[in-house]
């Protein structure tokens, strides 16, 4: 029985990497993955709509649960990151392929599947983070009016924060770090495998902590809204592969900023 899971592991492995392993394999399967995942994003975000904000998350009260309720938004979510991620990170992953190419590695296109993975696992994690918190929000609000009340001023005022965040020394700390690993080429960091999963999860650990900021501005301000999602999927192509990128993160701080403060005073004309 053992032998049979090995059998298969290795079988598998096998797969991955031969189909990885050609320059045109690699670039047609990351194509078709964008193509399928920015599909569904489009389906989600037309019959989720009419649900902005923080509002949307609350979906789980319909399927009855917040388990069921979580997988449906991990769903959603998954899909949504790839989309918005694999511009940026089929970069990335070329050179990384390409590094490996140079070594001793022994499947190229096997360690760049499992680096890509780890990358998404950290975003998954931290989608699921946003969700329990945002869920936990939303009950507060059905149980408490006055909470419910000053929800729209306080969405405004974390915009704010997001906004803020992109003039931090934090915030350029961890750019640059996600902009470095990206043209990774140091032998020690290229060796089996388990160097796979270490960088991808280097890699999407910076980048969390460098683009988590416009990932809670775009929940806050509409998480299925297409042109948010255009918007900050090419705010996030600036940062990480062009030369503007500190300059573009304080512009794009600039105009966060704006919108959460232009949201407080409509928020606070209604409440007045």
């Amino acid at each position: 029985m053992a032998d049979n899971r090995v059998s298969v592991g290795s079988g598998f492995e096998r797969g991955v990497g031969k189909a990885l392993g050609s320059n045109h394999a690699f670039f047609l399967l990351s194509a078709l993955l964008f193509v399928a995942s920015a599909a569904g994003t489009i389906a989600w975000s037309a019959s989720m709509s009419k649900m902005s904000g923080m509002a949307w998350t609350a979906a789980w009260h319909v399927f009855g649960s917040v388990m069921r309720g979580g997988a449906v938004y991990l769903t959603m979510w998954d899909t949504m990151m790839m989309a918005m991620m694999l511009p940026t990170l089929v970069p990335m992953l070329w050179r990384y392929r390409s590094n490996l190419a140079g070594t001793r590695a022994g499947n190229p296109g096997l360690s760049t599947f499992v680096a890509g993975a780890a990358y998404f696992l950290v975003w998954t994690l931290f989608g699921m983070t946003l969700f329990l918190l945002t869920s936990a929000i939303t009950v507060l609000e059905f149980h408490h009016v006055v909470l419910a009340r000053i929800a729209p001023i306080v969405n405004g005022a974390l915009i704010v924060v997001a906004g803020a965040f992109q003039f931090t020394a934090w915030k350029e700390r961890h750019l640059d770090c996600c902009r470095a690993l990206a043209a990774v080429d140091h032998p020690r960091l290229l060796a089996d495998d388990g160097s796979a999963v270490r960088h991808g999860l280097h890699l999407g650990i910076n980048c969390v902590c460098s683009s988590g900021g416009l990932m809670v501005i775009l929940v806050l301000l509409s998480a299925m809204d297409l042109r948010v999602m255009v918007a900050i999927t090419i705010a996030l192509a600036v940062e990480r592969l062009t030369p503007a990128a500190y300059r573009a993160a304080r512009i794009i701080g600039v105009l966060a900023v704006a919108a959460g403060l232009a949201r407080i005073a409509m928020a606070a004309g209604v409440i007045i």
